[in-house]
């Protein structure tokens, strides 16, 4: 077993006449609001920026790639195909994984740079052809980032030509300089849980919050190691046919909004936007929210600043599996609906359901 850890940028590839670098063309279906995912076919799948929405700006988020040859010996290191925004509409991205005409059997998970660990690739049934075990270490039990792994690749001409994608299939042959594209599927590891922010009506005729902060946090569980077991089959089948954790104690913080001026908070969660968190789901019993907010009256003047309220999340979210989702509306509302007191006005009761 060779640990092998993300590089800072991504690295040079030989230039000698057969080496070139592989070029990713990623599919990856949405996450489903706790139902149980047919995974026969691919159906659903959509390009991947359309379902990982990835915040503008952002130049540190890696594919991390193993090229593994038939035989049980691991890759001698894992490549990085990086994100680097944006240029004329199209997604750019930088490659480093270095492609030569052999055979070559493709795993990998994304975002390297969650795993803080490192990752590692060992063959399936002694034969990389037959599938692979992916150990990915010291990922955050709670996140403002999904991590997932690829369950299958189909060779492709071109950026832009059709592929027909299939789960299980893990194969591609190597070609000559300038044709390397690869076409993959994505699948989810980590739960996603979609926050809506409110305020009772009754309550937002009086005061006005605006939210400067909110954090996910994984209360005794820092980090979580995935280890998973990937099957290679021409059914079409998921090829994930095993997933176990384990997890180190501590707390894990992941900040999911912030802005220092503060944004309101009115009666419809929709006006606010969206924000999301994902998590291990064996961190799922053990999650909790944090959010900082100010209070104004309703003429704008500052009543109460850098209030601070945290809650459990654990009975809305303990059952969440691998790519389903949980939606949590946060209500702030005073703690008496009639009788409405000037301290409670100041300091209202948030509830999560």
């Amino acid at each position: 077993m060779v640990a092998c850890t993300s590089d800072t940028e991504p690295t040079a590839v030989p230039q000698d006449s057969d080496s070139d670098v592989l070029q990713l063309i990623p599919f990856m279906r949405p996450n489903e609001e706790m139902t149980t995912r047919a995974t026969v076919i691919p159906d659903g799948y959509k390009p991947f920026t359309e379902v990982y929405k990835i915040p503008d700006g952002t130049t540190s988020l890696s594919f991390g790639i193993f090229m593994a040859e038939e035989g049980n010996t691991p890759p001698a290191k894992m490549g990085q195909i990086k994100y680097q925004g944006i240029t004329n509409g199209v997604d750019v991205w930088r490659s480093s994984v270095e492609v030569k005409q052999k055979q070559y059997y493709v795993y990998g998970f994304l975002p390297s740079e969650a795993a803080t660990g490192g990752a590692t690739v060992t063959a399936y049934n002694d034969d990389f052809k037959n599938g692979a075990v992916l150990t990915i270490k010291d990922l955050p039990a709670a996140s403002s980032s999904d991590v997932c792994v690829i369950t299958g690749v189909q060779d492709a001409s071109s950026a832009d030509a059709e592929i027909n994608l299939q789960l299980g299939l893990f194969a591609y042959m190597g070609k000559p300089k300038g044709q390397n594209y690869v076409g993959v599927l994505i699948d989810h590891l980590f739960s996603e849980i979609d926050f809506r922010l409110k305020v009772d009506p009754e309550y937002y005729d009086l005061r006005h919050i605006k939210l400067k902060k909110l954090t996910l946090k994984s209360i005794g569980r820092d980090k979580v190691t995935a280890t998973v077991t990937i099957v290679a089959n021409e059914t079409g089948g998921n090829p994930i046919t095993k997933l176990s954790w384990s997890e180190s104690s501590g707390t894990s913080n992941a900040v999911l909004f912030e802005n220092e001026a503060g944004t309101d908070i009115t009666t419809e969660p929709s006006a606010f936007g969206e924000v999301r968190g994902f998590s291990s789901p064996a961190a799922s019993n053990s999650l909790g929210i944090t959010c900082e907010y100010d209070v104004y009256d309703t003429k704008g003047n500052l009543v109460r600043p850098n209030c601070k309220a945290e809650n459990n999340l654990s009975f809305k979210v303990q059952t969440l599996k691998p790519g389903q989702k949980a939606v949590v509306t946060i209500t702030i509302k005073p703690t008496y609906l009639y009788v409405l007191s000037e301290p409670d006005l100041d300091n209202p009761t948030i509830e999560t359901n």
